[in-house]
């Protein structure tokens, strides 16, 4: 139990640093991106939505889709959080809307890496 809830947890802290790294590295509204910037932005959106789940999968070994759901969970209540310094506090209703549909959109991503990270991280992988 103890090495699931760690593997949660690093799965949520994973998400959110790479949010983080994500809102540092856009350019401020109203500002052009460059194309170094918009390929940055793919490329953590890609990994972002499979890479938590996934490493927490692997840390946990079993139980993985469930990893991967709480991981989803875990990060889009983590979000607002992350992006209340560069964007300030939304109005509360749509917090709550974004944050039910994000939570349904990251568990489904989450939990399919996070079956993937258990099943890697078995000795005889079924590949």
């Amino acid at each position: 139990m103890q090495r699931f809830l760690v593997a949660v947890l690093l799965g949520i802290v994973l998400s959110a640093a790479i949010y983080a790294l994500q809102l540092a590295v856009e350019p401020s509204a109203g500002v052009r991106w460059s194309l170094q910037v918009s390929i940055f932005h793919g490329f953590c959106k890609a990994i972002e939505a499979v890479l938590p789940g996934f490493l927490a999968g692997w840390v946990a070994r079993r139980r993985g889709f469930a990893a991967g759901i709480l991981v989803g969970v875990g990060s889009a209540i983590v979000y607002p959080l992350v992006a209340y310094p560069v964007w300030g506090f939304s109005p509360l209703r749509v917090v709550l809307i974004n944050g039910a549909v994000s939570a349904v959109l990251n568990a489904i991503t989450q939990s399919i890496g996070g079956i993937a990270g258990a099943a890697c991280s078995r000795e005889r992988a079924i590949l």
